[in-house]
């Protein structure tokens, strides 16, 4: 019986120190993606490509980080009860003190954490709109044709002239 709580101790603190390293994970994405916001706002945009892959690469990590948790959690979760696909708020009900605190403790910061990464990713999708919008502003005439330095349209017509764009009209 000793053996078994032993070994039941020892799986449940190996699923305790990957949601740990989960949240150190999420935290360099939130990092990342608030880089990826300074760069965008700065139009910095020779460090975009970099800041979006650097994004890319901390998602990437954290989805093979969840594939270690979810095996984890398949080989914790009968031991409590709970089918092998349960939840963190089911393995924080099932589990014994003092694992049901430390499992708790998790679940909250995950959810703060996760919070932040939605919020921060709506910015960033709204700042790459307005990105995006500006610049066919600046591409974009009256009529919607291009014009190019030289004054000629698309079509290859004289264009005619149009004063100087600003690149942020709102500083």
């Amino acid at each position: 019986m000793t053996a078994d709580r032993n070994d039941d101790t020892a799986r449940l603190g190996a699923l305790a120190h990957t949601l740990w390293r989960e949240q150190r994970l999420l935290d360099v994405l939130l990092y990342r993606m608030d880089v990826q916001q300074l760069v965008m706002a700065a139009g910095r945009t020779h460090w975009i490509e970099r800041a979006a892959f650097d994004v890319e690469a901390a998602l990437e990590e954290l989805g093979e980080h969840e594939v270690i948790r979810a095996m984890q959690v398949a080989d914790v979760a009968p031991v409590l009860g709970l089918r092998a696909e349960a939840t963190l708020r089911e393995l924080v009900a099932a589990a014994p003190e003092p694992w049901q605190d430390i499992l708790r403790d998790h679940q909250q910061a995950f959810l703060e954490l996760v919070a932040r990464v939605e919020e921060t990713s709506h910015a960033n999708r709204d700042l790459v709109r307005r990105s995006m919008s500006t610049m066919r502003e600046l591409l974009a005439g009256d009529d919607g044709a291009v014009t190019g330095a030289d004054g000629y349209g698309r079509t290859g017509t004289t264009a005619t002239k149009r004063r100087p764009l600003l690149l942020d009209r709102e500083a």
